[in-house]
């Protein structure tokens, strides 16, 4: 792994303005950050595209880009698969956004979720609401020359929540390169799931990688590297023996460093950096 594929993302940050963020980053010397879209920093239905276009210009006078847009869809009521007709418009133009936010900022990415269906619906009409939607995504973000990429979450409701349903899923989209598979190393340990799963079902076609500590159970991820019990080394050298080249982005986001974010991402940055010396 290369330092220029490390982003670090503002996840940590929700109780710190994103000129907090950004002051910190550079001080950091971080180059490069995923930017979760979500208050207080960018929620979308709070900035024009002109307010957009200043913050970029704000991110680039730090020397920083942006790797992706990560809006936040898990804990807003964003679902492509929901049998709600408004609902679902709703949730794809809101990914829409998404795309035209990339690339105003010029991230080559966009990050978005599969959608999940209830206990009393059909999941295959779910699934098949979830496809239809994806298609009509990648079809814009191709326009707009953003890739997407699509991550699933382990839990029973999502619309699919493990490596073969997305595999399946990307093959019934069937969006070429502009629709990839995210591994969530946090998220995909909780059902059981490895980089020689992913690797295996995508080889070095993974759009990007979700990097956390955790310990495998709902609620208790997410961690700076260290703090949990995964096997993160071991993920970082499935990547680097399959020639994956992309984006690493780390997704600190427990509620345990929203006081002190600062001192949680100068403890990854030196796991990273310690981690790249040795190999």
């Amino acid at each position: 792994m290369k330092e220029s594929q490390l982003s670090i993302g503002n996840y940590a940050y929700p109780l710190h303005s994103f000129d907090y963020f950004l002051n910190s980053m550079e001080e950091m010397g971080v180059r490069q950050i995923e930017l979760w879209a979500a208050e207080p920093h960018l929620y979308f239905g709070d900035f024009t595209l002109t307010q957009v276009e200043a913050l970029g210009i704000k991110i680039a006078s730090h020397g920083i880009s942006v790797s992706c847009i990560t809006p936040e869809q898990c804990e807003y009521p964003i679902n492509i698969c929901a049998s709600n007709v408004n609902e679902r418009r709703r949730s794809v133009d809101y990914f829409k956004r998404a795309v035209e936010v990339a690339e105003i900022l010029g991230a080559p990415k966009a990050f978005l979720t599969a959608g999940r269906h209830v206990h009393d619906e059909n999941r295959e009409e779910a699934y098949l609401r979830g496809v239809d939607s994806l298609k009509e995504l990648v079809n814009y973000a191709r326009y707009k020359g953003i890739g997407l990429v699509i991550e699933v979450n382990p839990f029973e409701l999502e619309v699919p929540n493990n490596v073969a349903g997305l595999r399946q899923l990307l093959a019934d989209v069937d969006g070429g390169d502009w629709l990839l598979p995210v591994w969530d190393i946090d998220c995909a340990a909780r059902s059981g799931e490895w980089g020689t799963d992913y690797i295996s079902a995508f080889g070095n076609r993974i759009g990007n990688v979700h990097f956390s500590d955790g310990v495998g159970e709902h609620y208790k991820g997410h961690l700076v590297p260290g703090d949990g019990t995964l096997p993160l080394t071991r993920c970082l050298e499935e990547l680097d023996a399959a020639g994956y080249t992309g984006t690493v982005a780390v997704e600190v986001m427990n509620s345990r460093y929203d006081a002190d974010p600062d001192t949680a991402m100068r403890r990854t940055l030196k796991w990273f950096r310690d981690y790249m010396a040795e190999h």
